[in-house]
Formats: C-alpha cells, structure tokens, sequence
C-alpha cells in the first residue's frame, strides 16, 4: 500500500469506533428496514409497473454500496497512537497564526470532516493539517492555503475531548 493511501486511513480509536458502530447499525436496523420495504412492494402486485417496488430496489442497491465503502474503509483502517508531544490525530492543537497575530485551536482528525464542526477540526491530510503534522510546541510552518501563504507557531497540544 502506498504511504499517501496508508495516512489516508489513519483515524483515531474514537473515529474507527464510530466507523464499526454505524456499519453495526446499518447491518442490524437499516438492512430489515430495506427487506421490509422490498417485502411490501412486492405485495402491491404487478412488479413491471410498481413504482414502489423500484424505489425500494433503488435504495437497496445504494443501501450495498454505503455499507461496501464502509466496509473497505474499516479494513483499511490505520488506528493511530496519540503522542501528546508533537501534533497528531486526535490532538487539539493551538497555533499563533503570525500573519493574523490571533490565535486559534483545532482538532486534528482523519479524511471524513464536517466542516462545520464544533469545536473546529481539520483534517491530518489538508494543506494546515499536513504541515502541522509531527511538530512541537515551539515549532514554527509556512503553509499554502486558498487565501495566500501563512505562518503559524505551535503554542499547545493536547489530546481532544471525546465526543458524545
């Protein structure tokens, strides 16, 4: 497996956690609700002129497919150890942006962010993320971003609250 893929996988036990309780779930309660909703379609007879019916096989199949990619993304899965003293998944990580003179705070997480989280997060494999990757407190990075290029002193790290 190529490094880029390897880091591409790598996620925290909190996220490979959720990961396997949402293909639990979807394996234990969606997959009988799809089977039920099939089930009673095909009670409405005629299955060449059942809209119902093809509804029903349409959210079967992209039913399979979000529990294949799920699949894949489990066993492909990089749990990773969190090191407090340098930046990392499952880390919030404080930095001085030096341009700006402000500071700000994220958490460091795996591919699959919700931009608008709360409290922030970014992902180990964007520009920020990357460049934060593996340095201490003290350390400084130059960063390419969409708005031009930025500086950013490490001032904390520390391990992120786990999520309800």
């Amino acid at each position: 497996m190529p490094e880029n893929d390897l880091k591409d996988n790598q996620m925290t036990q909190e996220e490979f956690d959720k990961l396997q309780a949402k293909y639990s779930e979807m394996v234990k309660v969606k997959q009988k609700e799809i089977a039920d909703a099939l089930r009673e379609a095909r009670s409405y007879g005629d299955l060449s002129e059942n809209a119902e019916y093809d509804a029903a096989k349409e959210n079967e199949a992209k039913f399979h497919e979000e529990l294949q990619a799920l699949e894949e993304k489990i066993r492909n899965a990089v749990v990773v150890t969190i090191d407090t003293s340098k930046v990392g998944l499952g880390l919030t990580v404080t930095v001085q942006d030096l341009d700006a003179d402000q500071e700000m705070s994220f958490a460091i997480v795996g591919v699959d962010v919700d931009p608008f989280s709360q409290p922030p997060k970014i992902s180990s494999s964007s520009p920020i993320g990357s460049a934060l990757n593996g340095k201490a407190v003290g350390d400084e990075v130059e960063v390419t971003v969409p708005s031009g290029l930025r500086h950013f002193r490490v001032t904390k790290i520390e391990e992120s609250k786990k999520e309800d």
